[in-house]
């Protein structure tokens, strides 16, 4: 099945608005902007400028990029996002995050089984997307672990992947869907 909504290309677009495709894929160093956001691109400027926050967070902050992408998983796997699940799983991997500690993710047994610096972002990941606070403890013990711009941009991943989760639940996209192009 493939998603609600069509893959819209940068031939697709009226010529008027292809720079704003061009603008979103040369963020991310590339000359395309990926499927799944192709899903989202029937509204070029929303899909643009929500590309401009993840290209930030994903590409540019100084968020040690396997904590980044164990919460990324986190936030996947809690709002059932079936691609970007599978998809930062597969980063995560690729950044250096253990296999026990991405099962533990994917099992929902986190933050048991993780690493202590793991578990501190997990555990805040999970209060934030399950009671949408954070306790003083927990928020406090990140902060002390990473620093307060890094605690900020690691808020903003877990608030940006809700998002990006969302609107691929909302248009039914499916990792199988990635390897039908």
């Amino acid at each position: 099945m493939l998603a609600r909504l069509p893959f819209v290309s940068r031939e697709d677009l009226p010529e008027s608005e292809r720079h704003i495709y061009d603008e979103a894929a040369r963020s991310r160093g590339s000359t395309k902007i990926g499927r799944p956001f192709e899903a989202l691109m029937s509204s070029p400027e929303a899909a643009a400028r929500a590309m401009a926050v993840g290209t930030y967070l994903r590409f540019q902050t100084k968020l040690p990029e396997t904590l980044r992408e164990l919460v990324t998983t986190v936030v996947a796997h809690e709002m059932d996002c079936d691609i970007e699940r599978a998809g930062h799983a597969n980063l995560a991997r690729k950044v250096g995050v253990s296999e026990a500690s991405i099962a533990a993710v994917l099992n929902g047994k986190a933050p048991a089984g993780l690493q202590p610096e793991e578990a501190s972002v997990v555990k805040y990941a999970l209060e934030l997307l399950r009671t949408h606070h954070a306790k003083d403890e927990t928020f406090n013990a990140v902060h002390k672990q990473l620093g307060t711009k890094n605690l900020v941009d690691l808020t903003m991943v877990i608030a940006y992947y809700t998002m990006v989760s969302i609107a691929f639940n909302a248009v039914d996209l499916k990792a199988a869907d990635m390897q039908s192009k």
